[in-house]
């Protein structure tokens, strides 16, 4: 059977669809602020975390991990709150998720010192899980298949409107008093919190019974061992950064070789243990997603995707500030032009996506475009000129917003080519769980990214700076030594030096970011061959491509 083309797609009348109620509407204007605000808290400390370093007197390492942890728990409190969905109800679930995000957002702006922001962030990644996840799976629910590439693509553009809004918002406020990103959030919260509560009605799930039954048939091992595997990887990760004799230290190596070996250790429990002993919960990533190429292709996408689109706006805002001289709100404008692609190119993919019911070349020209800006972007040193700063950003931009829609329309149409039916209902469960796994990844992807950052980043500004001492370029003593545990707060502390070691210092950033920039390569490199390697599958039903076949 061959694929059909836009042609065919175009020839053949489309079913009519019953028209929708305005709580429908509602809820899906619901769902898109709920993405806008998750989107925002995961980005709007990009451009806040100099400011954040300075005020609570917190090294490089800690400052990124007020990003890592929300993310990393974000990512765990997801297949939790996927069955609980299944339990109580997707409303129920969202609307205690939005609860714990805003009560998680009154101690984050409330937090005394570093170590409670932290803990504070990693409470309010739990309601962050549980909104992606819900926003999901309300997804699969109430679109149909053939609708969710542009309904995917619609809610894409309002995580990519998050971006932006979260780049700026972080900088704006972070002028006047960074404890503002925080209290921001609780209004943003009530709204759609209130929408929910009167138009979405509720629904109890597909599981019934004795709700303490059901948590127990939960895979808490599985997700203990997987917490306690990335723990320790993200860990070295970030610690590592302090240099080679961190990397060599025993907590270092020993928290990386169990993380790793904890890690394969996870993937023979989830296909061989889980579900298969009792007592033991079904796998909460059942290796059965991964089987088919696509979908497995279509996760590593996902997962790249999230690694560099996170990475790069925290490592280039840290460039502007520091190796061009900007203060936060300039460089939040100046990434502004660019990243207003991102939402357009992702409605507009996804938009197209649907028409044409294929994604593989969609995919594959934004990696492209990925890597090509991110070589670029590898260029700039010190001091650059405004068509560097700007004109870099465009081609990875672009390629980025077409991602949002293109990894998760692999991934759902690589489903029903599962064992399970054509879009049964078991089928629909294998879509549900593969679409809450896609936000599982973004998470665990958007982690990793900003750890790896942060590890390139200290390791080769310790470097550089040592190359610098031993050519007796900061004179005697130490009253100039910056070292990498001090870069997010470089910019402000070099303002006081002479012309000159200030201008050094402006060019070990560079350099030491420049490293982030040549990982983030590497990365789309491996995400290009990924996205070539995947079939061109089609989005449609099964049963309207065989009525194209017999008309």
């Amino acid at each position: 059977m061959s694929s059909p083309d836009s042609s065919d797609i175009e020839s053949t009348p489309p079913k009519p669809q019953p028209k929708r109620p305005p709580s429908f509407h509602i809820t899906f204007l619901a769902l898109n602020l709920c993405v806008f605000i998750s989107t925002i808290n995961t980005i709007n400390l990009a451009s806040a975390l100099p400011a954040i370093a300075s005020s609570l007197s917190a090294t490089t390492s800690q400052a990124f991990w007020t990003s890592i942890v929300l993310l990393f728990v974000q990512c765990i409190a997801q297949p939790i709150y996927g069955t609980l969905a299944e339990i109580f109800g997707r409303k129920s679930c969202m609307v205690s998720a939005l609860v714990v995000f805003a009560l998680a957002s009154l101690f984050a702006a409330l937090a005394p010192n570093i170590e409670a922001l932290i803990a504070a962030r990693a409470i309010q990644g739990v309601g962050t899980g549980g909104i992606n996840v819900c926003v999901n799976v309300l997804i699969v629910d109430l679109v149909p298949r053939r609708e969710r590439a542009k309904t995917s693509g619609l809610v894409s553009l309002a995580g990519a409107v998050g971006l932006v809004a979260g780049v700026l918002m972080g900088s704006a406020l972070s002028m006047r008093d960074w404890r503002l990103i925080f209290w921001v959030n609780l209004p943003l919260a009530v709204v759609p919190m209130g929408l929910f509560v009167c138009f979405l009605k509720e629904d109890r799930g597909s599981d019934k019974g004795d709700w303490t039954g059901k948590m127990r048939g939960m895979d808490w091992a599985g997700m203990v061992l997987f917490s306690g595997s990335v723990s320790g990887i993200l860990y070295a990760l970030v610690t590592g950064g302090n240099g080679y004799q961190v990397w060599a230290s025993a907590p270092t190596l020993t928290a990386l070789v169990l993380g790793i070996v904890g890690l394969g250790c996870f993937v023979a429990f989830e296909g061989l243990v889980a579900g298969k002993i009792q007592g033991l919960g079904a796998p909460f990533i059942p290796l059965r997603l991964f089987s088919q190429r696509t979908a497995a292709f279509g996760f590593l996408v996902t997962f790249l995707h999230a690694m560099i689109l996170w990475a790069i706006p925290y490592y280039y805002l840290l460039y502007l500030n520091i190796s061009a001289s900007k203060s936060l709100l300039q460089a939040s404008i100046l990434v502004l032009p660019s990243t207003f692609i991102i939402p357009i190119s992702a409605a507009g993919s996804g938009i197209l996506m649907s028409r044409l019911s294929h994604f593989k070349y969609f995919n594959t020209a934004a990696f492209g475009l990925m890597v090509a800006g991110c070589a670029c972007l590898s260029t700039l040193r010190a001091d650059p000129s405004m068509g560097q700063i700007i004109g870099f950003q465009f081609l990875f931009n672009i390629g980025g917003g077409i991602l949002f829609p293109g990894r998760l329309v692999a991934v759902q149409a690589a489903q029903r080519e599962l064992p399970g039916g054509e879009d049964g209902e078991e089928d629909r469960s294998d879509v549900r769980l593969a679409t809450s796994l896609v936000s599982f990844m973004t998470s665990l992807g958007q982690g990793f990214g900003i750890a790896m950052g942060s590890t390139a980043l200290q390791s080769a500004w310790d470097n550089y700076l040592g190359d610098a001492i031993s050519r007796g370029e900061l004179g005697v003593g130490e009253a100039f030594v910056v070292p990498g545990s001090q870069a997010a707060k470089s910019a402000d502390i070099i303002s006081d030096f002479p012309p000159l070691i200030a201008a050094m210092y402006r060019q070990i950033a560079a350099l030491s970011i420049a490293r982030v920039w040549y990982a983030c390569t590497a990365l789309a490199v491996v995400g290009l061959f990924a996205a070539m390697a995947s079939r061109n599958l089609s989005l449609q039903h099964k049963t309207e491509e065989k009525q194209k076949e017999g008309s």
